[in-house]
């Protein structure tokens, strides 16, 4: 869904600079490394190098040495051994690697994922009785039990150990566990606390086997699918196996992946983070929330080629029942919002209840009322009993944790991160529950501007000329893109939309973006050509992705459009009709006219007369052949000052930003001085004075 405003990131020009000599790179770069907040030059540096330096001992994290004697025992008395986890991404591929490891160590491991629908998340006192009759004595959870101290209880009740590894926010207490590590534990020591589950099982894998990077080179790829999916930081640590981990899946080292981009029709083209989020995490998360993530689990245990592509086309056909009950989920949920009385300007956040919504589906719709409202958004699923689940997304600055720890006394259960959280509660608690969440959210937001509620960012603007291959290796230097390390956007301004036509059986938009000097292709994906916000031939900003495009041995720059609106060129220029003298913006000198430029003005409106409405944009173009930035206020300016003077009448029609000018029935034969005009005068000092250049 386009977006119809953003806000634009400045840099400071000095520390830019100083940046860029230092680390003796381009400017476009050292711009990506400011907005990351990477001005100082060893971070910078470290951030660009991305090595095996930034990974931390697995020996920091507390109760390692704890864990790796108790699963050593385990080696030694021929224990069995069950790794329990979560049905998402991050949980599927924990399972999947330390069972591949413990296996490959001589341990008869297996593994155990709670039913989302009849289990729900998280360890519980049924599973571990079955898990107990099945004759394991030792219990590692991957990616949950961080909370579950009444569970662990009753687990050495039944003659069970349990070592915990997770990455989650941890209670008030720890739960009575042979080893709990975890990175958010406040005694912990290690340094980075960004550890995906997936990467906290990593390093306990690192910590038995005791080489990292033998194990990165068997394992990167499991981590970087659990990573990103996860939406978890891509600095630090994360971004270096994250990088190992894109390499390996490029290399097709991953049987299990390989199936599944065949089996989606992706199958030939470059794996990247935005892969993983939008191919693969959909697919694997889909067994999970429609079926039993066994299914996911089994796709990268899968002995030979065959059993993995049967398990990845179970998952693509349970990834399309996925969709289908999303959307019809979705249209219920926008039918009950839109009957609201108010709704949304009276609203900071969006709680929904419903009966028999799939649990394994209101996450997603949830993102989806974030992204159409820009609201904080809970979907709760009753079953008919008196307890429903909810899943929570957030936007902007809001802290869903924080926010939902401000509710627990209406809440049955809660857990999550900053952006998404989950939660049970009671029917009768529900209105309560909205009313106060309502409430924190409102006061939470006063806080926070709107930009930083909603609005994408620009990293910096760009013109056409700009646009090309060795901008976008300079941007590619910074991958892998995700959490921590958004995928830069860029503002393209004053540019013309033009030879528009539809693509992909109507679902999307191929246009080009043209000004004086370039042209060049712009994709707007999921938006149908009669849905555009804007006509072909408009005067446009746009807020754009860079993507190469190799076609018959040629390598080009095309744009993938995230956002648009009316160029704020032409909208500076309208107001520069009307605005009083002491509020005039700084332009760049090049926008103030000459003696020949007020000339060219003066006689196009003595010929055409009242006969013709233009638009700011078409004048420009036909006094001057240039819609150009520039040339465009250089027309606005000889306007002003035309009509000021007496020279000219102007009307302005603000609905249509369209002008009518004809020479004024009062001119007189004296010779006018343009130049002491106070408008144009104005103008010029702030031109002299600096300031920043509209």
């Amino acid at each position: 869904m386009l977006v119809s405003d953003w806000k634009l990131l400045r840099q400071d020009e000095a520390a830019l600079q100083q940046l860029q000599e230092s680390l003796s790179t381009d400017e476009l770069t050292a711009r990506l490394l400011i907005n990351r907040g990477l001005t100082e030059i060893p971070r910078a540096q470290s951030f660009l190098a991305c090595n095996e330096d930034c990974c931390a001992d697995p020996f920091a994290l507390r109760d390692m040495d704890k864990a790796v004697a108790r699963l050593q025992k385990a080696v030694e008395n021929k224990e069995r051994v069950a790794v329990y986890g979560d049905y998402d991404v991050d949980g599927i591929t924990s399972v999947a690697l330390l069972v591949h490891y413990l296996r490959s160590v001589g341990i008869e491991a297996d593994y155990y994922i709670p039913d989302r629908m009849g289990e729900g998340y998280g360890i519980n006192i049924s599973a571990l009785e079955s898990i107990s009759q099945r004759g394991f004595s030792l219990v590692v959870t991957v990616d949950t039990g961080i909370t579950a101290s009444e569970e662990i209880r009753a687990a050495a009740r039944l003659g069970l150990d349990v070592i915990v590894t997770d990455h989650h926010r941890c209670g008030e207490t720890l739960p009575p566990a042979i080893a709990v590590i975890d990175p958010m534990r406040a005694d912990c020591p290690y340094p980075f606390k960004g550890l995906a589950g997936v990467g906290v099982a990593f390093k306990l894998v690192c910590a038995l086997h005791g080489d990292c990077k033998a194990m990165l080179e068997r394992y990167a790829d499991l981590v970087t699918l659990g990573t990103v999916a996860d939406i978890m930081p891509l600095t630090d640590e994360n971004r270096y196996m994250v990088r190992l981990g894109l390499e390996k899946l490029n290399r097709g080292d991953n049987q299990g992946v390989n199936a599944l981009l065949t089996a989606a029709g992706s199958d030939g083209k470059k794996i990247t983070s935005q892969t993983i989020g939008y191919t693969l995490a959909p697919r694997l998360n889909a067994a999970g929330r429609m079926a039993h993530a066994s299914l996911a689990v089994e796709l990268f245990l899968s002995p030979d080629r065959r059993t993995a592509a049967e398990a990845a086309e179970s998952l693509c056909a349970e990834n399309r029942l996925r969709q289908e009950t999303e959307k019809a989920i979705f249209e219920d949920a926008v039918r009950l919002l839109e009957q609201r009385e108010g709704f949304p300007g009276a609203y900071h956040s969006i709680v929904l209840a419903g009966d028999n919504w799939h649990h394994g589906v209101v996450g997603i719709v949830a993102s989806r009322l974030c992204e159409k409202y820009g609201l904080p958004a809970i979907l709760i699923s009753f079953d008919g009993g008196g307890t429903g689940k909810g899943s929570c997304r957030s936007v902007g600055g809001l802290n869903l944790f924080e926010l939902l720890g401000q509710c627990r006394h209406l809440l049955e259960r809660f857990g999550g991160h900053h952006s998404a959280a989950g939660l049970s509660l009671r029917k009768e608690n529900v209105e309560t529950f909205a009313l106060l969440f309502d409430e924190l959210c409102a006061q939470k937001a006063s806080l926070l501007s709107p930009e930083e509620m909603v609005l994408p960012t620009a990293e910096c603007t760009l013109s056409l000329p700009e646009l090309t291959v060795s901008a976008v290796e300079t941007v590619d230097r910074l991958e892998p893109f995700g959490g921590g390390n958004p995928a830069p956007l860029f503002e393209v301004s004053h540019v013309r939309l033009t030879s528009a036509v539809s693509i992909g059986n109507d679902r999307h938009t191929r246009a080009e973006l043209k000004s004086r000097e370039r042209s060049v292709t712009a994709l707007f994906f999921g938006t149908p050509l009669k849905q555009m916000p804007l006509p072909e031939g408009a005067w446009v900003d746009a807020l754009c992705s860079l993507q190469l495009n190799e076609y018959n041995g040629a390598c080009n720059v095309q744009l993938i459009v995230r956002g648009l609106r009316p160029s704020q060129v032409e909208q500076t220029a309208l107001q520069l009709l009307k605005l009083p003298c002491g509020d005039l913006p700084c332009l760049d000198a090049r926008c103030l006219p000459e003696r020949e430029d007020f000339r060219k003005i003066y006689l196009f409106a003595y010929r055409f007369g009242p006969l013709h409405r233009f638009s700011l944009s078409a004048l420009a173009e036909r006094a001057f052949g240039s819609c150009a930035a520039e040339d465009l206020l250089k027309t606005t300016v000889c306007l002003r000052v035309l009509a000021d003077e007496g020279l000219i009448d102007l009307q302005t029609e603000d609905p249509t930003s369209t002008i009518s000018l004809s020479i004024s029935s009062h001119v007189g034969e004296e010779k006018v001085d343009l130049q002491s005009n106070p408008f144009l005068k104005q103008l010029t000092q702030l031109s002299k004075g600096g300031g920043t250049n509209a």
